[in-house]
């Protein structure tokens, strides 16, 4: 065993030795170790970061909206979004002139994409205020022949615009509807007491509803004892037509005695009218109590105009000041907004600053270790050297290295030097203490004067010809001495305590601004003039309800009190009359016969006075009754036409009140009225949060896409090493019978393998180093490389070994199944299912997932069966190649050699 392990490696070294001894085979050699890592460095700075670079991609905009106006204002959204468009920088927006011109630049391929806004864009996007919406509508062109890319990334941007466009028209919509809520509130609350009264007089007025009946049923009762009043008042009427008969009565008195059956017939008469006074003395009990009546309909009515008129006015005056307060509100909402966002910034860096400044602060601390143990490296290579004398490259190591130091501690001074600036303003703004810390760091900063002084005299002595090493040492020690100082300086400052103490004093510095931020709030005014013009308008319309109905009532209490006047004055004169007539016919008509001498001197004095006020006040009844006719007229239209949709609204009116108050407050209601506008908006805005979590987040895409690409350029690299290098070992017959064909396999397999790792190795280290791919287990992907680039060559070696140029060939069929079944690119879920078929058979498939998980962080249960499957096909491969070698190796060369014989393969 020990032997073939010794024929192995003696084949190995006799490969290499055969490939320096001739320069051409070692150039090609190095060029197969570099030409795989560049296939992949290639492709993977290419994919970097494609999407930063959007800003370079043309897309044509064109606005042609003409704008719509609405509420006396002009509106033009198209002019708006260009304008917006001008400072985003995310796509590379080129404004174009005509929409001709923005269509013919898509089609040339001058433009990836173009947007259209039509003209009646703005009309559109405001018509569900008249009721008949219409979509407002954006066209979006794109040449999809130039990019495959290119307009998945212009559709982003046209849904981009198409988004920003409806959050911004919910966000003002919902804003606005707030601001009329919260208006409508601050009304309320204004008019809290007057709403509460005018509810307690409608309360009232419906518990009083059925006294209200009372009085109207007396209404129609006296309304209905009219037509008897108008037949007693037009007999009434018809007395003055006997006066000529009293009158020739009264001449002929002297001769009553002959005419006595014409007194008697008087007298008759007068007994009748006498019958009726007591109906005449109803109808003038009731007109009281209906003129009573009025004068308490009319109390109700004033206290109404009066509490209506005053709410009129206390409109109007606020309608006075408004503009006022809007000019006030303008100044405040802008000094407020500009203070509150100050206020929010301040706040959300506070944990930046306090971070910046302890991490400077370890980071000097840091420093100071570092240049201890660089003295210490430059000390151990003064110590070796001190026999033997140090030699030019020694000399030039050593000046880099204090080279390096220097510029790192003039970087560190500058560092503490802002640090020392910063606590000194934030000492003299805030009044804290910091001057322990300003005195450690300025001593820090002199003793780093100190040590750079003495880092220059050491590079100097160093130079110099005759270089004397105990005198470098004597100034490493004192440089490592003044190294201790400036630790000691800064290690007495505690990071933690020093944050506490900046977090304290900024936090201390907040409320000045939170509370001039709250004064301004509770300053804010709300612009409800409309709100004011509605309002005024419901009271004055009210007000002249009120007052039309109060003018009218005088004028029906006037024609009663007018008949009532009439009644008090003449009534008991005429039942007096009428008493002492009937009296007279009675009892002392019998005497009348003999005193006619004194009746005749009487009719001759007071007859004529008696007719003459008789018929005045028949001509005032008279002319008086139709107005009482038109009154009760009037009054019964009223009862019955008006009063049960008054009596109907009182009731639901209270009802609803009732109800109102029993399910919500005024005070309730108010409350819910009164919201934040900007809060509403936003939340409309954006109901929803989006709360993203990324597991293994990978920088960029040149980072991301490294695994496919360092996997793709390994597999390529051992196919074209197999393509290039034969896997037969070359031997003279002597050596042919000392080596065995198995011996041949391993030993040219191990200088395949050798080749694989350098490979890997470049490519690994080019990753990290030159292209900085970001990469969370560093150690972990050297590994991993590794390994892949072994078990790739591995695979590829044993099929070229057993198969010759069928094998390259089955390799090549692999690696196009690869790069389409591996999902290196795309998930292979969007593949088709023969690929998803293939996936898990493909040992790119796993190669690729094993450098995944080195760069975005390790999930061992993957891990393992990534390498496991890697390490057993390998091992599988070279199992297989070992036991098939030696039978296959003449059927190999035969074919390959009739395969040479067509003069054009090799």
């Amino acid at each position: 065993m020990l032997t073939k392990l010794k024929n192995i490696f003696s084949l190995y070294l006799l490969d290499w030795r055969r490939i320096f001894s001739v320069p051409t085979a070692t150039l090609l050699l190095i060029a197969m170790f570099i030409l795989p890592s560049l296939y992949a460095w290639f492709n993977i700075k290419a994919l970097w970061d494609p999407y930063g670079n959007t800003s370079d991609l043309p897309i044509a905009v064109y606005s042609a909206d003409q704008g719509v106006k609405l509420n006396h204002q002009q509106l033009a959204i198209g002019k708006k979004v260009i304008q917006q468009l001008h400072h985003n920088h995310r796509l590379g927006w080129v404004f174009v002139d005509s929409k001709k011109q923005l269509t013919n630049g898509v089609q040339s391929g001058k433009y990836y994409a173009g947007i259209y806004l039509p003209s009646h864009f703005s009309k559109d996007l405001v018509s569900f205020i008249d009721g008949k919406i219409q979509k407002p509508r954006i066209d979006y062109y794109y040449n999809a022949k130039i990019n495959a890319i290119a307009p998945k990334i212009t559709d982003k941007g046209a849904s981009t615009l198409q988004s920003e466009i409806t959050d911004n028209f919910i966000g003002t919509s919902s804003k606005i509807l707030a601001e009329t809520m919260d208006q409508a509130g601050i009304s309320l609350e204004k008019h809290f007491n007057e709403i509460e009264r005018l509810s307690q007089l409608v309360l009232d007025t419906n518990d009083h509803l059925a006294e209200m009946d009372s009085y109207i049923a007396q209404l129609q009762a006296l309304e209905a004892k009219l037509p008897d009043l108008s037949a007693k008042f037009a007999f009434a009427q018809s007395l003055p037509n006997y006066f000529p008969q009293v009158n020739q009565l009264a001449d002929k008195v002297v001769l009553a005695n002959q005419h006595v059956d014409q007194i008697n017939q008087a007298g008759e008469l007068l007994l009748v009218l006498q019958r009726n006074l007591p109906q005449l003395q109803s109808v003038q009990g009731k007109m009281d109590q209906f003129n009573q009546d009025f004068v308490q309909v009319n109390q109700l009515m004033q206290n109404g105009i009066t509490s209506l008129t005053q709410a009129v006015q206390i409109v109007q005056n606020l309608q006075a000041i408004l503009p006022q307060l809007s000019q006030l509100n303008q100044q405040a909402q802008s000094f407020l907004a500009n203070t509150s966002q100050f206020a929010k910034d301040f706040q959300a860096i506070l944990p930046a600053i306090t971070q910046s400044v302890v991490l400077d602060l370890q980071a000097a601390q840091s420093f100071g270790h570092s240049f201890d143990q660089a003295l210490a490296q430059i000390a151990r290579t003064l110590k070796e050297a001190q026999q033997a004398g140090l030699t030019a490259e020694q000399k030039q190591v050593l000046s880099q290295l204090l080279a390096r130091m220097n510029q790192q501690l003039e970087q560190q001074k500058a560092h503490l030097a802002t640090q020392i600036a910063y606590f000194e303003a934030l000492q003299k703004n805030s009044g804290k203490d910091f001057q322990s810390t300003i005195a450690r760091l300025q001593q820090a900063v002199n003793v780093m004067d100190q040590l750079q002084a003495k880092s220059n005299q050491l590079v100097q002595v160093l130079q110099s010809a005759e270089a004397s090493i105990p005198l470098m040492l004597q100034a490493v020690t004192d440089l490592q001495q003044l190294n201790q100082q400036v630790l000691s300086q800064l290690q007495a400052i505690d990071p933690e305590q020093i944050a506490s103490q900046i977090n304290q004093t900024l936090t201390d510095l907040l409320p000045l601004l939170q509370n001039g931020q709250d004064l301004l709030e509770k300053a804010q005014q709300v612009n409800w003039a409309d709100f004011m013009n509605q309002t005024q308008r419901v009271l004055q319309q009210g007000l002249q309800l009120l007052t039309s109905f109060q003018q009218d009532l005088p004028g029906y209490q006037q024609k009663f009190q007018d008949l009532q006047v009439f009644m008090n004055q003449h009534y008991q004169g005429l039942v007096q009359g009428l008493n002492q007539a009937t009296l007279f016919y009675q009892k002392d008509w019998p005497n009348v016969q003999q005193k006619l001498a004194l009746a005749s001197q009487f009719v001759q004095k007071d007859l004529p006075t008696l007719e003459s006020e008789y018929t005045q006040t028949l001509n005032q009844l008279n002319a008086k009754m139709p107005l009482v006719q038109n009154a009760f007229s009037q009054i019964n239209q009223f009862i019955q036409n008006d009063w049960p949709i008054v009596r109907k609204g009182i009731q639901e009116s209270a009802q609803s009140l009732q109800k109102g108050q029993q399910m919500l407050s005024l005070t309730e209601l108010i409350r819910l009225l009164r919201v934040d506008a900007q809060k509403e908006a936003d939340f409309f805005k954006e109901p929803v949060v989006l709360k993203t979590q990324a597991f293994y987040p990978i920088k960029n895409n040149g980072s991301a896409s490294a695994p496919f690409y360092t996997a793709l350029c390994l597999w390529v690299g051992s196919l074209l090493l197999s393509s290039l290098a034969t896997t037969s070992v070359y031997l003279e017959k002597k050596q042919k019978q000392q080596f065995t064909l198995r011996e041949q396999f391993f030993s040219r397999m191990l200088s395949f393998l050798t080749i694989a790792l350098v490979q890997s190795l470049i490519v690994v280290f080019g990753n990290l180093y030159l292209l900085h791919v970001s990469v969370k287990q560093p150690v972990l992907y050297v590994l991993f490389t590794l390994l892949i680039g072994l078990a790739f060559m591995s695979m590829i070696y044993v099929l070229v070994s057993l198969f010759g140029n069928i094998g390259k060939g089955i390799g090549i069929v692999i690696l196009v199944l690869s790069i389409s079944g591996g999902g290196g690119n795309y998930p292979i879920q969007v593949s088709g299912a023969f690929f998803q078929w293939i996936n898990p058979w493909l040992p790119f498939t796993y190669a690729v997932n094993l450098l995944r998980e080195a760069t975005g962080g390790i999930y061992w249960p993957n891990t393992h069966v990534d390498y496991l499957f890697l390490l057993i096909v390998a091992g599988l491969f070279i199992i297989l190649g070992a036991i098939f070698f030696p039978r296959n190796n003449a059927w190999v060369q035969h074919f390959n050699q009739r395969t040479k014989n067509s003069h054009f393969f090799h």
